[in-house]
């Protein structure tokens, strides 16, 4: 699939799910999914109460309310959102060049949509973390997710092909990688019912300590910081304990002392102010780990052909300015 199909894919999304009107709940005033809760809710004067045995007692404060949306038996992972919503989970920063990918892909969905479609990005971790965004695009908990491919390095060997440390060491090097990888990637998602958008690549890994390093060696005994299997892996062949911490909880866990160095590159270290907690840095180039953004394959297979044409155009546009060695780092650089 090419980069140029991931606006229809959106639409796609956009036409396929079926959403509930959405009302206000009669007890909580929240908006909710009302095709359900107005026949599910019973309102007594002194004990509301949801039919079929769960009680409440008249609690007006917000976090009760919230409880009570979540519990009308919707079933429903729209509750609250409108039609024309979708959300995008990512793990990265505000400020991290992919998530400024992603800001500027979710603009041109609903610019090639006419408004029909809006994603709304949860950066930062805020909505689900790495490690849960690509089980959740495939139970349907999120409909989008971006990830990093080589997490899921012990669900398949084949996501871990772009974190070998000397074998693509350059983004020309890194591309050239990923599109003889991506004919695999694409199968291996397919039969698990997602489907991929386009991918992104990571800067060169380099290390980051505590302290001068003379050589790897140096690192014997060390708290480093592993994001994937094959960063821990690495760690344990230079004799350091590998400790997984995701990437918005970093600089805290080098300040707490949970970690001691790590491998990771530049975007991570500019992300998280890494000269406030770290004194050195070498840039070893080891690799480029792939971004990935994928959706459901579902969605994507019951696009209407119109549909196709109509989206194809932005998508295009959008894509030449999203390069993964061009468009995307000037965006960081800025």
């Amino acid at each position: 699939m090419t980069a140029t199909r991931a606006v229809m894919t959106l639409i796609k999304l956009h036409l396929s799910f079926d959403y509930k009107m959405s009302i206000n709940c009669q007890y909580s005033g929240l908006p909710c999914c009302g095709a359900i809760c107005d026949l599910k809710w019973r309102q007594g004067p002194d004990n509301p109460e949801l039919i079929g045995g769960e009680n409440f007692s008249h609690d007006s404060t917000q976090d009760t309310a919230r409880r009570r949306l979540w519990r009308c038996a919707c079933g429903d992972s729209h509750i609250g959102r409108g039609p024309n919503q979708v959300d995008m989970p990512s793990p990265w920063a505000d400020r991290n060049f992919h998530t400024v990918n992603v800001r500027a892909f979710a603009a041109e969905v609903e610019k090639a949509t006419g408004g029909k479609l809006a994603i709304t990005v949860h950066s930062n971790a805020s909505l689900l973390k790495l490690p849960e965004i690509k089980r959740g695009v495939q139970t349907g908990q999120v409909q989008i997710g971006e990830t990093l491919i080589s997490t899921l390095g012990n669900e398949d060997a084949m996501f871990a092909f772009d974190s070998v440390p000397g074998l693509a060491t350059s983004h020309d090097a890194a591309r050239k990688l990923y599109n003889a990888a991506r004919p695999q990637l694409e199968s291996r998602f397919a039969k698990q019912g997602l489907m991929m958008l386009y991918s992104v690549a990571w800067p060169p890994q380099g290390i980051y300590a505590k302290k001068e390093l003379a050589s790897l060696a140096d690192l014997k005994g060390a708290k480093f910081r592993a994001y994937n299997p094959a960063t821990a892996r690495f760690a344990d062949l230079m004799g350091a304990s590998p400790i997984t911490v995701q990437a918005a909880e970093v600089a805290q866990a080098f300040r707490t002392g949970m970690a001691e160095s790590m491998i990771s590159s530049g975007a991570t270290g500019v992300d998280t102010q890494s000269w406030d907690y770290l004194t050195h840095n070498y840039d070893l180039s080891a690799f480029l780990p792939q971004n990935v953004v994928v959706v459901h394959k579902a969605a994507f297979d019951a696009l209407p052909t119109d549909v196709q044409r109509n989206g194809a155009t932005m998508a295009a546009e959008w894509a030449a300015r999203a390069g993964a060695d061009a468009a995307v780092l000037e965006a960081y650089r800025k």
